[in-house]
């Protein structure tokens, strides 16, 4: 007896395609550092620049790629190692087979937060940012969820069930 399989799109699938054309791009020092340490057989003249990725059937896209449309896929939760970082995605890059995410980290701003003005309860999913100058590379299973940006703020979406925002 055949029982039908439910087939189910994780983000930590290996399914991961970019979209669209190369960027003429050229890899930084910083970056290039930080790629190699992920994967030791990255070399400059191999990496080729992204402003989309599709994983699973999420599509996440680069700063760049932000700019010209309203609706910004950007800003990003990720895991790195131990660490629960916000950040926006500068650009994508792929080198060989491996695909990878160029990330600018967000600051906490632990001077502001966001309160309920009537009851004074902390709203905790909505996080005060700051801009910095540390930059990361992950892999695009890294990534935990979009986040939406209004001003200073990161926002977890309202609705977890349609994740394409």
């Amino acid at each position: 007896m055949l029982k039908n399989k439910i087939v189910t799109h994780a983000k930590n699938t290996s399914s991961v395609s970019v979209e669209g054309k190369a960027i003429t791009r050229i890899v930084t020092e910083e970056e290039l550092n930080k790629l190699q340490k992920l994967d030791s057989n990255v070399k400059p003249d191999c990496v080729k620049f992204y402003d989309r990725i599709v994983v699973g059937r999420e599509t996440f896209s680069s700063r760049v790629y932000d700019k010209t449309f309203k609706r910004r896929n950007s800003y990003v939760e990720i895991k790195c190692g131990n660490r629960k970082l916000y950040g926006r995605i500068d650009v994508f890059c792929k080198c060989g087979d491996s695909v990878f995410c160029i990330v600018s980290v967000l600051k906490v701003d632990h001077s502001k937060f966001y309160f309920h003005r009537r009851t004074m309860t902390r709203i905790s999913h909505i996080i005060p940012v700051r801009s910095s100058v540390e930059i990361v590379v992950c892999k695009p299973r890294d990534i935990v969820q979009k986040l939406i940006q209004v001003g200073d703020f990161l926002c977890f979406p309202p609705n977890p069930i349609e994740r394409n925002l």
